[in-house]
């Protein structure tokens, strides 16, 4: 069974909870960035024109509605439920804010790097509303990836399992993951849950052993959590700000893929 290796603690006093960035970031790409929104507001949330090349980012709107804009002309507003994949690729600006639900504003972000190639291609944006994920016995929607033999609607160049599962307190489960993808990364929002002997509580990430293993999961309390896994990256990171890329050349054409294009903003 897959167990866990380390357990990262954020004080959740701000608006942003990171738990991948750094050096961490080396230890689990294609992982290379996850964070977890839980803001206060009656209004709306977000950040203005930015830039990103070189990863995809996968964004998870479980309490509030997602509006987004980017100049690959593409955009959308994802309900809660629903999930974003903006691929930077040689780079992209974009903008997004969040209108809140019932005074909050709940949602994951987790960057994955794009392999050489693909970190080079132009931009794309894709969105699925929540009626677009499967779910799997009311309890497990497949965000990417498949599982038991259900395929989320989406063909990603990197295989990412990203699952979203609910358990009631007492319940366990069994959660089968490819072998290959020996690297997982476990966020429960709500609840507290048992790994192998170790518990992790409500807003904490566990980084599990490198294995492959099945993962057998013991709802301490009513549950809800992410899991996601992936195959181990063998790509160096170079990194500036929001654009992460494998070599330094796709950084620099990147870099000046972004410049023109924020020309086109002003």
């Amino acid at each position: 069974m897959r167990k866990i290796n380390e357990i990262i603690k954020t004080n959740n006093e701000g608006d942003i909870s990171a738990y991948i960035n750094g050096e961490l970031a080396h230890k689990l790409a294609p992982f290379v960035l996850f964070d977890a929104v839980h803001a206060k507001t009656d209004s709306t949330w977000g950040f203005s024109w930015h830039p990103h090349s070189g990863v995809a980012t996968l964004t998870y709107i479980y309490g509030a509605e997602l509006h987004h804009q980017d100049t690959t002309s593409e955009g959308g507003v994802i309900e809660k439920g629903g999930m974003q994949w903006m691929q930077a690729g040689n780079g992209i600006w974009h903008k997004e804010f969040y209108e809140s639900i019932a005074g909050r504003v709940d949602a994951h972000q987790l960057w994955v790097q794009l392999p050489p190639g693909v970190e080079d291609e132009p931009a794309s944006y894709i969105d699925l509303a929540a009626r677009d994920l499967p779910v799997i016995d009311e309890r497990i929607k497949v965000v990417t990836g498949s599982y038991r033999g259900v395929k989320a609607p989406i063909n990603l160049p990197v295989e990412v399992t990203y699952l979203d599962i609910t358990l009631k307190a007492g319940e366990e489960m069994e959660v089968e993951i490819p072998s290959d993808q020996t690297r997982t990364i476990v966020f429960p929002r709500v609840g507290e849950l048992e790994i192998a002997q170790s518990k992790i509580g409500n807003q904490e990430f566990a980084i599990l052993e490198e294995s492959d293993a099945t993962l057998k999961v013991l709802a301490l309390a009513d549950s809800q959590f992410i899991v996601a896994a992936t195959a181990p990256s063998p790509h160096p990171l170079i990194k500036s700000r929001g654009q992460i890329h494998t070599n330094q050349d796709s950084l620099e054409k990147a870099k000046r893929n972004i410049a023109a294009l924020q020309i086109k903003l002003i």
